[in-house]
């Protein structure tokens, strides 16, 4: 009866990850990322100024579309941010995107699949 007891634990853990999955989830993943490179040591200097000219160029008053108008001039801010934060990730070394990319999906509760250990590994929470 306990075993039947701990699959039902178990799917119900299950369905909790599977529904925080999607866009809002990825986006705030590759916020983390971007935050977490941006910090690490492996990461080139220079390719820390991608970041800050993005966040830069939001502050500044001048945009190729000006902020007076309406939705155009917020779109130009969001799409430069953007990006810059893609061509941030794309530009900095593999190894390094990957190995942060990884802790961060581990510390979500997501299937992690490493080069050490490729077969897939649950790790379930026991609270």
């Amino acid at each position: 009866m306990s075993d039947q007891l701990d699959l039902d634990q178990i799917s119900q853990d299950v369905e909790v990850v599977q529904k925080q999955t999607g866009l809002t989830r990825s986006m705030w993943q590759h916020l983390r990322l971007v935050v977490k490179m941006f910090a690490s040591r492996d990461v080139p200097l220079f390719l820390k100024l991608i970041p800050v000219a993005a966040v830069i160029y939001i502050i500044s008053p001048l945009d190729f579309v000006p902020d007076v108008i309406p939705v155009m001039g917020q779109l130009d801010d969001i799409g430069i941010f953007l990006l810059g934060m893609k061509m941030f990730i794309d530009l900095s070394p593999q190894n390094v995107v990957d190995d942060i990319m990884n802790g961060i999906r581990f510390d979500d509760g997501e299937l992690v699949l490493t080069e050490k250990n490729p077969e897939p590994v649950i790790i379930i929470d026991q609270k």
